[in-house]
């Protein structure tokens, strides 16, 4: 991203409402939005259902367990 394109983004996004709730924010937090602001849409939907389909896995796993040990006992 170039600086005219970036100063263009910048005037269109920030506010003093903004940076007030970029004050209060970790540097974490900061960090992650940043990393988030490159990515692109499509890519944060293709993330968003590889995490629904692990997190499910997941579930499925925790049944799993739950079963196993309803059945040990």
């Amino acid at each position: 991203m170039n600086s005219k394109n970036y100063s263009q983004t910048y005037s269109q996004c920030y506010s003093e409402e903004t940076e007030e709730k970029v004050q209060s924010l970790s540097n974490m937090e900061i960090r992650w939005l940043n990393l988030l602001k490159r990515v692109s849409g499509d890519d944060l939907e293709m993330l968003r259902i590889q995490l629904e389909k692990q997190k499910q896995s997941l579930k499925d796993i925790e049944k799993g367990i739950e079963q196993q040990i309803i059945e040990e006992i």
